[in-house]
């Protein structure tokens, strides 16, 4: 299930409207090398343990649960190997 949030409006720092996430790292600035590591489900509480890449309208969830809504999404650069919260990248 992939997933996306509420799109931000269109501006030159945000040129795809539909984006939710940068995909530059934070950290080292090295683009598209961010993978999603570690979330917890919403509703179960459940800690998973991932490897989803981070793209910009999200990142896909393997779960059984019909909804799998996240919290606590900790994301890993693949370039610098640095760990950060999701909300670093959130636009």
């Amino acid at each position: 299930m992939k997933r996306t949030d509420t799109a931000k409006p269109n501006s030159a720092a945000n040129p795809n409207p539909f984006a939710s996430f940068r995909t530059a790292c934070p950290h080292c600035g090295v683009d598209g090398k961010l993978i999603v590591v570690e979330a917890v489900l919403s509703v179960t509480g459940k800690k998973l343990h991932m490897r989803s890449p981070l793209s910009a309208d999200g990142f896909e969830v393997s779960t059984n649960s019909r909804d799998a809504s996240t919290d606590e999404e900790v994301v890993r650069c693949g370039a610098c190997g640095k760990r950060f919260s999701l909300s670093e990248v959130t636009l």
